[in-house]
């Protein structure tokens, strides 16, 4: 019961009667006063008749500290059955009572409907409540796990029982395929590291396009190794047989420069020109700073 679901809290204050264990055959014992509802708790302070020889032992015992509890009757006015236990969302207070022993922690006693005329016994009320909500709920496993609604609880365990092997065997499945899916990522990015160092060596990317390609690399791989594997290697005069590097940009074959040979042997430039481009290429450019245009 939901203490901010007093409503109509105004009658209660115009006769905020109390009586002894909802006892309305006797006359009231007193009244409440400094009724307050915060924080989820309704709380007052009783007033004894203290010209009433019962609702004077009454108070004796309650300043004595032998009773020491409070109960409420109310009539239900909403009721949430949606939740794992009905919940009283809106409610009126009918009287409450000084009480030796309250009928549950909730201090609740007694519930009426809202037209004030059947007593609900709180007791019977949520009993009856989990078992049609029992039924339910076991109707609707039956249904989720694909069986007709005259299923017999032996067979809804017994594919509760099923499912949970399948879940287990998906499990380990699962797992299986992380493991794969986890062996190929590291497989994917030691190629990628690979290819990546092999192609800075042989001139087809920079240091600095390193990144670029990677990410590249990450989003389609077989892609990217496409466009790296198409792209040309630098030709290197040390790669060349009989090509050297004396300086930054003397280049030599057989020990002579391009002008050298063209002086000494220019025979051998022009089929060194025939068999060799690259070399007798990269002769030309050392000596001329320009590549040879056949």
């Amino acid at each position: 019961m939901l203490a901010s679901g007093w409503k109509n809290k105004e009658a209660f204050f115009a006769n905020p009667v109390m009586l002894y264990n909802h006892d309305d055959k006797i006359l009231p014992i007193g009244y409440w006063e400094d009724i307050q509802v915060a924080d989820g708790v309704i709380s007052a302070l009783p007033v004894f008749d203290m010209d009433d020889k019962f609702a004077a032992k009454i108070a004796k015992k309650y300043e004595k500290g032998f009773i020491r509890g409070a109960s409420i009757s109310l009539r239900i006015l909403e009721v949430d059955e949606t939740q794992d236990v009905p919940v009283v969302t809106a409610w009126e207070m009918r009287e409450s009572s000084i009480a030796p022993i309250p009928s549950n922690s909730g201090c609740l006693v007694i519930l009426y409907d809202k037209d004030d005329k059947k007593v609900i016994n709180l007791a019977d009320f949520m009993g009856q409540h989990h078992k049609t909500k029992s039924k339910m709920d076991f109707k609707l496993i039956g249904a989720e796990l694909g069986l007709s609604v005259s299923a017999t609880p032996a067979q809804v365990q017994q594919a509760i029982v099923d499912l949970k092997l399948k879940a287990a065997s998906a499990d380990s499945l699962q797992a299986k395929l992380d493991g794969i899916e986890k062996k190929a990522e590291e497989d994917r990015k030691e190629r990628t590291t690979v290819m990546l160092n092999d192609a800075i060596k042989d001139g087809r990317i920079t240091e600095g396009q390193r990144e670029n390609y990677a990410s590249l690399m990450d989003k389609d791989f077989d892609a990217a190794v496409g466009v790296l594997t198409s792209l040309p290697k630098r030709i290197n005069l040390s790669d060349i047989a009989g090509a050297t590097t004396t300086g930054k940009d003397t280049a030599t074959h057989a020990g002579k420069t391009f002008t050298e040979l063209s002086k000494e042997d220019p025979a051998y430039l022009v089929k060194l020109k025939d068999e060799n481009f690259e070399a007798f290429n990269l002769l030309y450019k050392a000596d001329l700073g320009v590549d040879y245009v056949r």
